[in-house]
Parts: structure tokens; C-alpha cells; sequence
């Protein structure tokens, strides 16, 4: 609008929607030491008392107006005197219209006289202003205000992208063209979608890091939220979408962990979650022991499996698969996670040696852990057989003597152990000697050099258990030498007595010595009774060594010395007579003879006739 050399500028309040509006008047006079600045406030509310008009800008822009009166305020610029003189009645606000005319009169004071919407100028002639000394001033101060109605300006934009935008609203006031310039930032966003949270397919080691990919399709000014109870929250800012980012997790012990993702734009929120799987090494750690050897039957074997490391690092959730060997496999044997340990008993139902394999597994990797165990056959009934051989290179005969125990002297006697079951070791132990030979030679060979009575015992055994001892009796027999056999006299009449010598130059213990006097008399016998009645089926005596014995037909029958007997015998009837005397045992005889000539002498022959049987007469 148009003033007398004034002009006005309107300032727009920051906030439209409180309708706050504040209108400037400005109105110069060219001979006044100073401009008059006028201003007016279109509401209810007052420029504060005081106040510079900048001041007044400051608190019109910020709507801080108090409840006050109107007000001209006049200040000097540059240097100039600034008088304040407040508006007379309160009550003429109402009466301001836009298109009113202001008219300004200072008599005493400044007052505003409101006259109606007339421009004429002419209206306004009595209204004079006078300068300080009360001079009329041929100036007439009137204006036509514009009465700010407030008001809301608004416009629509389509936003098709979003983002962050600056919206800038610039206001001009004609004539004179001042500007106020404000600026609003506006967010533009879509709606939030495309969360997603990729999991590891596999488990992790302890120690290393499992990296999380999270991505959002759409949104703007995302924040991401990272839950779990291990490591707690971590949050990060992006300003838009599509993004992706990694997450690294190390994983300090073995389990599972839930990883919760959260993303929220401050209006909508989406979550998802992923499953973590933090894993021990299954590592070498472990040693496979059994309680092997063992005897089948039964044939039970026990095998342990062991973790040796650390138990912080000792896997859960493992599991064993365990091979045999017999073609039998236990799978997915859990591993105790308190003992550390895994155990399975096995019966085999024959012996032998069997590999036993375990495969020690996660879902993340397999190690494998082997061990031998031995399955020992059940020692049998130990039993000895044995032959002799007169010489090395000979045929093997039986020994002699009912119960098989008697060779010769110098014979080379082959002991075989017969035996079921699995043998390491056979052990013979004879003469102070002990004899030991691997399961690859059952055979023991040993000579007999000397005469005399051997005990052999033998046994079988591995190194879990020994057979059944047997002992052998072994009689080493010789011949006797030198057996000879004289009578003296030789030649007799019935009813004398013979005396016999038997002498020999050596003799074995189990030899029996016999005489037979030819006359079908009770045999006389000597040395090993035992071999005498063994040996000989017809009746006889025995006769020990150191006693004299006396009875018909034998008069005294007694040892001399070790290598003599004396027999002294009465022949009673008239022949002539072999006697024998025979050395024996189980394998050796020698025979000796002797010939005794038994006879009447001549006798006296006559006839008498005095027989009286007349039916058979003497001839």
C-alpha cells in the first residue's frame, strides 16, 4: 500500500498454525532528526515494554509476546534520541479493519485516531504534529495499516523418492521487497520391508568369529538392533535403504545362541532371529583303551573311549559310532559330558584278533580312533603222549610197562602236549630243569641218561590263563649184566641140599630176579616186587633183600650182597635137574642156568618070595 513517504513490511511469524502475525510500519519524515518506526501486533498480544524494535523482531519471530499495551516506540538511529510512547486506548484494536485509516497526533502524547476507510487526505487536516518545543510541524503522520488476518498457507508436493528433503519458503513484501526465508526438512520414507538375517549353514569353532548378514530392501533412517544374551545389544544408524551389513560374533564356549535382529524406522518395527551353533573341535583329544585280552568263552571285552584335553574345550553333543570289528557297529553312542567318557561291552563268539574302530562325530566333523583287542581261545584239557627212540633217526616206539612209563637208558623220549584253546607258552619241568618252548612247538624231546625213576610235568598257557599240570612217571630201565647162576654140588642124591649162587654185576632198580629150582617148586624171586608180580603169573616168593627165608624144598634163600644171592635148596627126587635164574623188567630179560644131577646110589637087589597075592605075583 501506499503512505506518505512510508512504507511497511510484513513479517511472517515462524509458526503460521499459532496465528501470530506481526505487521511494520515504517514512516520517515524528512525532518525529523530520526525515522518513526511504528508497529502494531494484529492479535491480542503486545510488543514488550522497552523493547528495541529488533528485540521485538526477535520476540515476534518466536511468538513470545505478552499480554501488554500498544505501543509506538521511537527510536534514535544512528545516534539519534528514542522516545517510547505507549498508544492511548487499548479498546480501539477492535475498531481496525484492513483498509481503516491510522491517523497519528501528538499534542502531549501521541494518539491514534481511527478514521474511517477514506483516503482523502483532506479528512485528515487536523491532524498536526508539533516538534519538541511544541512547534506545529506541517507533517500530518497517518498510514493506512494492512490488518494481517492470520492465516495458513499450505501447498502439496508428491515426494517419489525417498529421503531427506530441505523445503525452503521464501515471503516477499511489495513494494519495497523485503524477504523472509524459512526452511522445514521433511523426511520421506516407505514403509519398512525386506528384513532378513542369514544364518551360518554350519556350526563354528570356539574361537572363531560366525559372521551375520542382515539386509533391509526398503526404509529410511533404519537403526539395527543386535539382541543376545551372550554379548548384549549393539545398535547402528543407516540413514537409507537397500542396505547389508555383517555382524561378527566369536564364539567364547559351546552351544547354541539366539541372535535377535531388530529394525524400526521409529514407526514400524520388524524382527527376525538366527540360530548360532558354537562347536569344540571333536580334536584328537581322546584315547580308545579296551580290557583286552580276554578268554572266549565268554569273550566280553569292554572298550572306553577317554577325553584327555581340557574340559572347557571338551565337545558336547558328540557322539560315538563304534565298529567292532565282527561286523557288528553301535552308532550315535552318546559321550557323556560329565564323565568325558564312552563305554561298550562286546561279547565275541570267537576268538581271534579284531580291530575296533570308534568315529568320534559332531554335526560338524568326524575323527577316528582304532584299537586291537585279542580274543584268546579257552585253554582245553591238557593231555601228554609220548614215545621213545632208542637213538636219533630211530622209529619211535611206545614206552613200556602197563602204565606206559618205562624206556631204556639213553632213550630220546618225545613228550606231546595236546591241548584245544590258544596256547602261547608250554612249559616242562623235569630233573630240576624247566623247559619252556612258544605255541609254534608243542613237542618236547629230552634223553634219559640215567637209571632211575623221572617225574615230568607239563602245562600250557597264554598270559591270561594256564592250563591243567600233568605229570608223567618215567622209569629209566637197563639190563643186568653179568647175571650168572652156579649150584654146588652138582650132583646129589634125593634129600640132599644144593646151594645156588646167583650173581650179577649190576642191576636197575625195577629189576625182579627169579630161580626155579626145575623141580615144580614155588618160585624164589628177588629185586622189584613190583615187577615180579607184575611180570609173572606163576605163584612164588618174594624175598627182600636183608631177610632169610626157610621152607620145604628151599631151605634158605638170602642176599649175600647187592650183587649176590644164595639159595640153598633140597632136591627129593632122583633126575637131573635145570635150574634157571632169570633177570627182568619191563624191556630187558637175562637167563642164567645151572644143571644139578639127582640120583639114588646102587642098591642091594634080592628076591624073596613072599608075596600073597597070587593073582598078580611079583615078576
Amino acid at each position: 500500500m501506499s503512505m506518505n513517504k512510508g512504507s511497511i513490511h510484513t513479517i511472517l511469524h515462524e509458526r503460521l498454525q499459532h496465528r501470530k502475525v506481526c505487521v511494520q510500519w515504517v514512516s520517515e519524515d524528512r525532518r525529523a532528526e530520526a525515522p518513526l518506526h511504528v508497529y502494531f501486533h494484529a492479535t491480542p498480544y503486545a510488543v514488550p515494554r522497552n523493547g528495541e524494535p529488533a528485540a521485538f523482531n526477535d520476540h515476534c519471530r518466536r511468538g513470545n509476546m505478552g499480554p501488554s499495551h500498544w505501543s509506538i516506540h521511537q527510536r534514535r538511529e544512528h545516534g539519534m534520541p528514542i522516545t517510547f510512547i505507549p498508544l492511548a486506548k487499548e479498546g480501539q484494536l477492535e475498531l481496525l479493519q484492513p483498509g481503516y485509516t491510522i491517523a497519528l497526533k501528538r499534542i502531549d502524547k501521541p494518539v491514534i485516531v481511527f478514521v474511517s476507510t477514506t483516503e482523502d487526505e483532506m479528512d485528515w487536516t487536523g491532524f498536526v504534529d508539533t516538534d519538541e518545543d511544541r512547534n506545529i510541524i506541517d507533517v500530518h503522520h497517518f498510514l493506512r495499516p494492512v490488518v494481517v488476518v492470520p492465516m495458513n498457507i499450505s501447498f502439496s508436493h508428491n515426494f517419489t523418492k525417498a529421503g531427506v528433503y530441505k523445503v525452503k519458503a521464501i515471503m516477499n513484501s511489495e513494494p519495497d521487497g523485503t524477504e523472509d526465508i524459512k526452511e522445514a526438512v521433511v523426511v520421506v520414507s516407505t514403509a519398512l520391508s525386506g528384513l532378513s538375517l542369514f544364518e551360518p549353514e554350519n556350526c563354528t569353532y570356539l574361537g572363531e568369529s560366525v559372521a551375520l548378514e542382515a539386509s533391509v530392501d526398503e526404509e529410511f533412517n533404519v537403526t539395527l538392533t543386535w539382541i543376545t544374551s551372550k554379548y548384549g545389544e549393539q545398535n547402528y544408524a543407516f540413514e537409507e535403504a537397500p542396505l547389508m551389513m555383517i555382524e561378527n560374533y566369536t564364539c567364547s564356549e559351546e552351544g547354541n545362541f539366539t541372535i535377535t535382529l531388530n529394525a524400526t524406522d521409529g514407526i514400524i518395527s520388524e524382527e527376525t532371529s538366527a540360530q548360532v551353533c558354537c562347536v569344540n573341535h571333536v580334536s584328537r583329544n581322546w584315547i580308545l583303551e579296551s580290557n583286552s585280552p580276554q578268554i572266549s568263552p565268554p569273550g566280553k571285552i569292554t572298550v572306553t573311549l577317554f577325553y584327555t584335553g581340557n574340559s572347557t574345550y571338551f565337545p558336547v553333543n558328540t557322539f560315538g559310532d563304534v565298529d567292532f570289528g565282527d561286523g557288528e557297529i553301535k552308532s550315535d553312542v552318546s559321550i557323556e559330558s560329565e564323565a568325558f567318557n564312552m563305554t561298550e561291552n562286546h561279547v565275541y563268539k570267537e576268538g581271534g584278533i579284531y580291530n575296533i574302530t570308534v568315529n568320534v562325530h559332531n554335526n560338524f566333523e568326524t575323527e577316528s580312533f582304532s584299537t586291537t583287542v585279542l580274543l584268546l581261545d579257552k585253554l582245553g584239557e591238557l593231555t601228554i603222549s609220548a614215545l621213545y627212540a632208542e637213538n636219533e633217526g630211530k622209529d619211535s616206539k611206545d614206552l613200556h610197562g602197563p602204565d606206559k612209563t618205562d624206556v631204556p637208558v639213553n632213550a630220546i623220549v618225545s613228550f606231546s602236549c595236546n591241548i584245544t584253546g590258544t596256547v602261547d607258552n608250554y612249559t616242562m619241568e623235569i630233573d630240576e630243569q624247566t623247559l619252556n618252548q612258544d605255541e609254534s612247538n608243542s613237542i618236547f624231546n629230552y634223553k634219559f641218561e640215567n637209571v632211575r625213576e623221572y617225574y615230568a610235568t607239563f602245562k600250557a598257557s597264554n598270559f591270561l590263563e594256564e592250563s591243567n599240570s600233568v605229570t608223567l612217571k618215567i622209569r629209566v630201565l637197563s639190563a643186568t649184566a653179568g647175571l650168572g647162576l652156579q649150584a654146588s654140588p652138582t650132583s646129589i642124591i634125593p634129600g640132599e641140599e644144593v646151594t645156588f649162587t646167583i650173581e650179577f654185576e649190576s642191576m636197575d632198580p625195577f629189576t625182579c630176579i627169579s630161580f626155579d629150582a626145575d623141580e615144580g617148586e614155588i618160585l624164589e624171586t628177588f629185586g622189584n616186587e613190583e615187577t615180579c608180580n607184575l611180570m609173572m603169573d606163576e605163584e612164588k616168593h618174594f624175598n627182600e633183600q636183608g631177610q632169610m627165608r626157610r621152607r620145604r624144598g628151599t631151605e634158605e634163600a638170602t642176599w649175600i650182597d647187592d650183587t649176590s644171592i644164595n639159595i640153598r635148596y633140597t632136591y627129593h627126587d632122583s633126575s637131573e635137574f635145570h635150574p634157571i635164574a632169570k633177570a627182568f623188567n619191563t624191556i630187558f630179560e637175562t637167563n642164567a642156568t645151572a644143571k644139578v644131577a639127582v640120583a639114588y646110589p646102587p642098591s642091594n637087589i634080592w628076591i624073596e618070595n613072599n608075596s600073597t597075592n597070587i593073582r598078580r605075583p611079583m615078576k
